[in-house]
């Protein structure tokens, strides 16, 4: 039976069903109907709350970047830039999560925008650790690096253990800055 809840909870819930999806189905698990059985909540009503499918993607993708700045954020103070990559279950389907609206993002140009966005904000968080320039390239291969050992982190088979990606990832930025 479908769920009635005001707005705010309806996306957060849609948020944690399509990352969740996203997470461990990959792109290809994302219909309205796979969504609407992971969050409880019917197409008819995510249709008549967003318009489109397109637009409920929109709105998850900016706020799956958001959050992801957010727990960044939250955790540099006491991690310093170890805080860009995954330490937890839940920080790693995020993290994976939004690693797929990035590429899905590069085939929808009306989702660009508001990924460019939190894009932005994740590298100058990046930069102003590190201590550098924006457009630096160590910035940029730092971002690269992050980037990659999220993937083999969350790959399906064999994935790299958090504590040895975070290993290579503070000997590879120690060898960057020196």
């Amino acid at each position: 039976m479908p769920r009635l809840i005001e707005t705010r909870a309806r996306t957060e819930v849609l948020m944690a069903a399509v990352n969740d999806l996203l997470h461990h189905e990959g792109v290809r698990s994302l219909s309205l109907r796979r969504i609407a059985r992971a969050s409880g909540i019917s197409t008819s009503s995510m249709l008549h709350h967003y318009g489109t499918q397109e637009h409920l993607f929109r709105v998850v993708a900016a706020r799956t970047g958001r959050a992801r700045v957010t727990d960044i954020s939250q955790r540099l103070y006491f991690e310093k830039v170890s805080a860009f990559l995954p330490d937890t279950p839940e920080q790693l389907a995020l993290a994976t999560a939004w690693q797929a609206w990035i590429q899905l993002a590069r085939a929808e140009s009306a989702w660009q925008r508001g990924v460019d966005e939190m894009l932005d904000k994740e590298r100058g968080l990046l930069a102003l650790e590190l201590e550098l320039p924006y457009h630096d390239d160590r910035v940029a291969a730092v971002s690269a690096l992050v980037e990659g050992l999220v993937g083999a982190m969350s790959r399906p088979l064999r994935p790299l253990p958090a504590e040895h990606a975070r290993r290579v990832f503070e000997a590879t930025v120690a060898a960057l800055l020196a």
